[in-house]
């Protein structure tokens, strides 16, 4: 015998150990040399040159292949199947030198060496460690028990035994809830088959509640990664809402780990469990307790789980998972994402393939390509749990969105597709597969260059749908012929409700009113609820006939026509179409354009709707300046800013709840028109005229009155007047009106001219315990460290009601950059935004 023999023998006996104890038959040539062997030795060892039978028996076994001869394709890990496979090589050329090469390269295959003794063994550390926190704390419990029964302060001598005895016997009913904790260990391939080992086949394995680990050292195999969701594969159940009893209290090192616990299993007592039924095991990744609904995002990013090696784990143990890639404007170097980290998409595949349980997937931005697509397409045709996906910005390519679509159109309700550059292929593609499209409600496909044809072919296919909803076609350069053809589907098809055309080609462009005219022929009976045609070129002309339109529609609830260059000329058809009968309008973002010049939307609202004042007992309209009763060849020219005390209107709109009319170089006389007339739409709960730097003071006073309790516009929530040239006299006749309101929820008051004077108002209004205000915005404006103060020992001072959230962020100061000192608790503080 010498190396070689021992090696080979080496060989034999792990061979046998990795195919689960099983011998391992020699081979039929091996037979053969043994019996030529015994036989030459039987002999005395003759000369071999004549001993043909050991000769021919020597020689085929040393032509055999080893994998051939052995039972090695059992064994499945690569790794170590070529250690062993190099222990039993016939040839000494390919065959390891010793032992200890055997060692080392079976090492390098099973990763047993990283397995240091106190992982081996913390298992049962935990439950050991476990069981002297129980036993300590029922010892207490009944000494208590005992004492407060016996009114004696210090134990007698038989007190302590009796105590003894029945913890032996409650011991052995109660189980333990031991906690795992592998949150210091990196865990590779031989840790996790350790780990699922143990909660398998340790006899003590149900003392084990939970299991917490933090990282891992490499993507596990695909195998291993089925053997260890299954595992914990009931917890799933527990998610979708099944309940379990709250066991016995967990160490004090893991609070987070022992809420969550004791949330999960609240219910029924664990003697309730058959004996044959297994306690669930809770699974922690750090302190997030698995499964979970969303992972923190500043804890695990999608960089930190592809640091850890934890995306398989999150795909499988998370219901709605964000891996966009984090950006920074300073960062010089591209953040880590799924498509650029190696073997990334396909261990999300994988795991995408095995989820039972994700519902909601986002990889905006992760540099996928047309690879990376077909390859999750293939896995999404496997998890049917997905509703929403999105793809944003990943370069798919029309064959990979085609083939995404097709693959989860069973079950996804959303998908995005966006900045995609599909073109007019990709059109084609999802309109070929709309079809078939069983649940998908909304489809986003916004800057994919689909052009005249693209959009033309997706009208084409929204003819075949009859679920989809929500879809938007923003920033394709889609011309108005084509973006008419898209509506007059939709009309055909009578399901879709919200549609996107922002930013594409101008109206204008069309140089024809005929065109504008066939587009808004088919407004007039859209059965849309939503529409938004921001920046889309509309001017004062086409947003004219499109209004005209909408006095007939009975169904579009919101209307987005921001940054459309719409001048004064629209503005009474505008008027004409919110005082409809039919108009069932909810929302009208007019932002962006040019509506307060010459006070032409104030004017023409106060023409439509007709503010009836009360001149001593005689009700007149008012048509003309104030003071001047209504004669015939009297000027129409609409009133100056101080108005009569309103009593009624001739129109009124009870639907319209949130108008948008910031950035339209509203004046004072505007707004306080705008003031007047409010309470004519008496559904109104939102109005933002942010950016209108004219209103100024005088107009922030009329606006004020809207807040008044008496005032007839009760149900305004929302107010936002950041930008407008607000002073601290304007504040003032804010906050004096807010001081009593117990209905508005936002102010908005950001980027004026508020100073120290205007301080003692809002800490009025901070203080007042029936007010409603939720958010309180005063961001860049000029208050020092004095009037921060104030608003601070404000709210610190509310005994009742929630403090409302303060933005005080980059005052512009002599002293604003002086820390505060305050006394105020930390409720208080921590409802400031900005404060140092």
């Amino acid at each position: 015998p010498g190396p070689s023999c021992d090696l080979f023998a080496c060989g034999r006996i792990l061979l046998q150990c990795f195919c689960q104890g099983k011998e391992a038959v020699p081979s039929l040539s091996m037979e053969r040399f043994q019996v030529a062997l015994a036989v030459w030795v039987g002999a005395r060892c003759p000369r071999t040159q004549d001993r043909y039978d050991l000769l021919w028996a020597f020689n085929e076994l040393r032509q055999e292949k080893p994998e051939q001869g052995e039972d090695l394709a059992s064994i499945e890990n690569v790794g170590i199947r070529r250690a062993i496979g190099r222990c039993i090589k016939r040839s000494r050329y390919s065959r390891l030198g010793c032992c200890e090469e055997a060692a080392d390269l079976l090492a390098a295959a099973t990763l047993w060496l990283n397995m240091s003794a106190e992982f081996l063994r913390s298992h049962e550390v935990a439950v050991e460690e476990a069981s002297r926190k129980q036993m300590l704390e029922r010892f207490y419990s009944d000494a208590h028990a005992k004492l407060d029964k016996e009114e004696s302060c210090r134990p007698n001598s038989s007190t302590a035994p009796d105590l003894l005895h029945a913890l032996e016997e409650s011991s052995g009913r109660e189980e333990l809830s031991a906690i795992w904790n592998l949150c210091s260990c990196e865990l590779g391939r031989s840790h996790v088959a350790r780990i699922i080992e143990v909660l398998k086949g340790w006899t003590q394995r149900r003392s084990i509640q939970a299991v917490c680990f933090a990282t891992f050292s490499e993507n596990l195999p695909e195998d291993l990664q089925d053997a260890f969701c299954e595992l914990f594969s009931h917890e799933h159940e527990l998610h979708s809402g099944e309940r379990h009893a709250s066991p016995a209290p967990l160490p004090r090192k893991a609070p987070a780990q022992r809420r969550a616990i004791d949330k999960l299993h609240h219910g029924k007592t664990y003697a309730a469990v058959a004996d044959d039924q297994e306690r669930p095991i809770q699974l922690f990744l750090q302190d997030v307790a698995l499964p979970a609904r969303a992972l923190p995002t500043g804890q695990f990013s999608v960089e930190e789980l592809l640091r850890r090696h934890s995306l398989w784990l999150a795909v499988n143990f998370v219901s709605e998972l964000d891996l966009t890639p984090s950006t920074s404007a300073f960062c010089e170097v591209k953040p880590l994402s799924v498509g650029t980290a190696p073997g990334a998409m396909r261990v999300l595949s994988f795991a995408v393939s095995r989820s039972r349980i994700l519902t909601s997937l986002s990889l905006r931005s992760s540099d996928i390509d047309d690879e990376g697509g077909l390859l999750l397409a293939s896995a999404l045709s496997e998890c049917h749990s997905l509703q929403r996906l999105d793809l944003s910005d990943n370069d798919l390519g029309p064959r990979a969105a085609f083939k995404v679509l097709q693959a989860a159109e069973q079950n996804l309700t959303m998908l995005d597709l966006s900045r995609n550059r599909l073109g007019c292929a990709g059109a084609r593609a999802i309109a070929d597969a709309l079809g078939s499209c069983q649940k998908l409600l909304e489809l986003r496909l916004c800057k994919n260059g689909l052009g005249q044809e693209g959009g033309e072919a997706l009208a084409e296919g929204l003819l075949s749908n009859t679920v989809l909803q929500d879809l938007d076609l923003a920033d394709n350069e889609v011309n108005l012929p084509t973006a008419t053809a898209i509506l007059r589907a939709v009309n055909a098809s009578r399901f879709l409700r919200r549609l996107r055309l922002d930013s594409n080609e101008p109206w204008y462009a069309s140089g024809n009113e005929a065109l504008i005219g066939a587009f808004t022929d088919q407004i007039a009976s859209s059965c849309l609820e939503s529409l938004s045609l921001r920046h889309c070129g509309l001017r004062s002309a086409g947003a004219g006939q499109l209004f005209d339109a909408l006095a007939q529609n009975t169904s579009l609830r919101c209307l987005n026509v921001s940054w459309n260059g719409i001048r004064q000329e629209a503005a009474a058809k505008i008027a004409a179409a919110l005082a409809a009968p039919n108009s069932a309008l909810e929302e009208l973002d007019l932002r962006d354009n040019h509506l307060g010049s010459q006070e032409a939307l104030a004017a023409s609202l106060w023409q439509v709707f007709v503010p009836m004042v009360k001149a001593g007992r005689d009700h007149r309209l008012v048509r003309r300046r104030t003071g001047s009763s209504h004669s015939a060849g009297a000027s129409d020219e609409p009133p100056e800013p101080a108005l009569p005390a309103i009593e009624g209107y001739r129109s009124t709109n009870s639907r319209l709840r949130i108008m948008h009319l910031a950035n339209n170089g509203i004046t004072t006389g505007g707004a306080s028109r705008l003031a007047q007339l409010v309470p004519a739409f008496t559904g109104m709960e939102e109005l933002v005229m942010y950016h209108n730097p004219l209103i100024g003071d005088s107009g922030a006073e009329a606006l004020s009155k809207l807040l008044q309790p008496a005032h007839p516009a009760r149900g305004l929530r929302r107010l936002s007047l950041a930008a407008c040239g607000v002073g601290d006299v304007g504040c003032s006749a804010l906050m004096g009106s807010l001081a009593k309101n117990q209905v508005l929820t936002s102010l908005d008051l950001s980027c004026n001219a508020l100073t120290d004077a205007c301080a003692p108002g809002i800490a009025e209004v901070l203080g007042f315990r029936d007010s409603a205000l939720q958010v309180l915005n005063v961001a860049m404006n000029q208050l020092s460290t004095w009037g921060l103060c104030q608003l601070v020992d404000a709210a610190a001072r509310r005994r009742e009601g929630d403090i409302p959230e303060i933005d005080v962020s980059c005052q512009d100061s002599p002293r604003a950059d002086d820390e505060v000192e305050l006394a105020a608790s930390n409720e208080a503080l921590s409802k400031f935004k900005g404060l140092r």
